[in-house]
């Protein structure tokens, strides 16, 4: 590799370029979450019904809790987004520094189950590695309230997504989901046809 780099093979990196884009579209998914902006309701008006009484109604982000799973670049850049609507957020990151969540003014917690079980909203904002492969499955997915919402513009494998549809057959949780596992995702996923 170092004979490699000797003969010019350029190497680059996005750091933080879009940390901001990709904090919007985690915005983005929570309020669409929130209002369930999904695809049963734009089906609905297709058909020219106006509301399904089966489904909960919709929710504010309004004094919501919220936990950030990893407070990177990503999550760092979230967080004045949420400020309007709550001041309750908290993440979880192990490799962050104390500095870095007081600067930020967000609670730290300490382990993945006290940040689901004290939230109503998880975004996740977690890198790629074997410690964060399936992470949030069923345990964590337990912990969040009837009606929670998890959010993930992170990366799929940190998701168990068998574990995320069950939670979305009972209808019990919500999701924006902006990566998968495997992508594009499988044309027999579960998740292509649940609201």
């Amino acid at each position: 590799k170092k004979q490699q780099l000797e003969n010019g093979l350029r190497l680059t990196n996005w750091g933080d370029s879009i940390s901001r884009t990709i904090a919007e579209c985690s915005h983005t998914l929570i309020l669409a979450s929130l209002r369930r902006l999904g695809f049963e309701f734009q089906t609905a008006v297709a058909r020219k019904q106006w509301r399904n009484p089966k489904k909960p109604p919709s929710m504010t982000l309004f004094n919501k809790k919220v936990g950030l799973l990893g407070f990177g670049a990503i999550a760092k850049e979230l967080l004045p987004l949420l400020r309007p609507y709550t001041k309750n957020i908290q993440a979880h990151d192990p490799y962050a520094s104390d500095s870095t969540f007081k600067e930020l003014d967000a609670a730290r917690v300490k382990s993945p189950e006290e940040l689901f079980a004290n939230a109503d909203i998880v975004s996740m904002h977690t890198a790629k590695t074997e410690e964060t492969n399936n992470l949030v499955n069923k345990s964590l997915l337990d912990l969040l309230p009837d009606h929670g919402i998890i959010v993930n513009t992170a990366r799929g494998n940190a998701l168990n997504e068998k574990d995320l549809f069950e939670q979305h057959k009972n209808g019990r949780l919500f999701s924006g989901l902006d990566v998968f596992a495997v992508e594009p995702l499988p044309e027999d996923s579960p998740l292509r046809t649940t609201p």
